[in-house]
């Protein structure tokens, strides 16, 4: 929303008053309106293809319902999909942890991909 209301000339407004080093480092670049478009763009069609697989899959499942009926048959391949989808969440969520080591916060890290600048009432913290 800064973006867009500098973008229109509308004063901008901010909950904090910045430090001087940080007077100057709210620029808008076509670069970075570039990247949230794309970015958007992007969401927006992993969301649409999102929703197709689960319509499609809905179908599917319906069907296959109405084709076996209340029976054993559809019982268990309900358990085995919800086994599966389990087991698939519990594999990425261990797989992703696992997949970047934790690194300390400490006052050497902590600014490593900002432009490095605290507002003057956040320093006494």
């Amino acid at each position: 929303s800064l973006m867009l209301g500098r973008l229109f000339g509308v004063e901008p407004h901010s909950f904090y008053d910045a430090t001087i080093d940080c007077a100057d480092e709210q620029t808008i670049c076509c670069l970075i309106m570039l990247q949230v478009a794309t970015v958007g763009v992007v969401c927006g069609l992993l969301g649409h293809a999102f929703n197709l697989a689960v319509v499609s899959m809905s179908i599917r499942l319906t069907r296959e319902a109405q084709r076996l009926g209340r029976s054993w048959a559809l019982i268990r391949r309900r358990c085995v999909v919800v086994v599966f989808v389990a087991c698939l969440c519990g594999v990425i969520s261990v797989g992703l942890s696992a997949a970047r080591p934790c690194k300390s916060a400490s006052l050497q890290t902590i600014l490593e991909s900002s432009s490095g600048c605290i507002p003057q009432d956040w320093w006494v913290q």
